[in-house]
């Protein structure tokens, strides 16, 4: 698991989320894939309307 903090409106929260590996070796976060969240993203959409 790695953690990721991200900022929301009601304040900061920390995730923790898995990392799986496909099978072309590439790894992925998939709870990032679903929610759309850039690898480098501290904030989340509704933040920076």
């Amino acid at each position: 698991f790695r953690e990721r903090t991200l900022l929301t409106r009601f304040g900061e929260i920390t995730i923790k989320r898995r990392l799986y590996k496909n099978n072309n070796g590439e790894y992925r976060f998939l709870l990032d894939d679903y929610m759309n969240w850039r690898p480098n993203q501290s904030t989340t959409p509704k933040m920076l309307d």
